[in-house]
């Protein structure tokens, strides 16, 4: 019986990630359908609409934009995270200081990625301390704002990194429950990386021109990924932030959610 409950237990974890993987394939092709291909989605019949008056509906901006359903299901899934981790103290001794830092590292990256922090704290310091518009594309480019939001970034890293290492340390994870676990730090590092050095270089925006380009020229789409101006950045830099980076990021909560309850079942 012992046996069953536990099985059934893997196979609840099991499913949260896998239809987070669903969403985001059904997502991108349906994006793809739409913004590439030009044919309506009838989960979408605006989109129709749109195609008549010879506009691109541009469906990845709703699904994957600033509080998306996309962003939305990352915030919940760190905040059940903590929640969890929360449950995880409060359960066993042994993890309770890994699962009181996880918790509290878990809130930053929700608050992080909910409010903005890290770019509200680098507009107070660059204002306020180092004389820059922070409205002005100069300030958006700098190596200034680049760097403090790297060491916010750091800070927070450093927070999740000692719960992982007392995860590991402690063995409070299967081996197959780790290693979903740690995927989920691998996508976040790669997803804040990314995030926090996109202005060096304009990779972000260069990077993401030559995807959205491809795509474009492939399917005779008038326009390019430098053509539009969304927010002082062109439209390739929000290819990159929204459609890989939010995707990443999506993953990757979902994943260590289930690592997280799977350390509740163990403990």
């Amino acid at each position: 019986m012992e046996q069953r409950i536990t099985h059934r237990w893997q196979w609840v974890g099991y499913a949260y990630p896998l239809a987070i993987l669903g969403y985001l394939l059904l997502a991108w092709y349906t994006c793809y359908k739409v913004d590439f291909l030009q044919q309506p989605s009838a989960l979408f019949p605006w989109s129709q609409a749109l195609m008549d008056e010879g506009h691109t509906p541009m469906l990845w901006l709703v699904l994957f934009g600033e509080a998306s359903l996309t962003e939305n299901l990352q915030w919940f899934s760190l905040l059940l995270a903590a929640f969890f981790s929360g449950l995880v103290a409060v359960q066993s001794k042994q993890a309770r200081l890994a699962a009181v830092i996880l918790c509290f590292g878990l809130l930053w990256m929700y608050a992080e990625d909910c409010y903005n922090v890290r770019h509200l704290t680098s507009a107070w310091l660059g204002e306020a301390w180092l004389g820059y518009d922070t409205a002005s594309l100069e300030w958006r480019r700098s190596r200034a704002r680049t760097m403090i939001e790297l060491a916010i970034y750091a800070g927070m890293a450093a927070a999740m990194a000692v719960a992982y290492w007392l995860v590991w340390s402690r063995k409070l994870l299967s081996r197959p429950a780790f290693i979903i676990f740690t995927s989920g730090y691998v996508l976040y590092g790669i997803a804040a990386f990314g995030s926090a050095s996109r202005n060096v270089g304009d990779w972000y925006a260069n990077l993401g021109s030559k995807l959205f380009d491809t795509l474009a020229l492939k399917h005779d789409i008038p326009w390019r990924g430098h053509d539009i101006v969304h927010f002082q950045d062109p439209l390739g830099f929000w290819w990159m932030d929204y459609i890989l980076e939010e995707s990443l990021e999506l993953m990757a909560a979902s994943l260590l959610l289930t690592g997280i309850f799977f350390c509740i079942k163990r403990n």
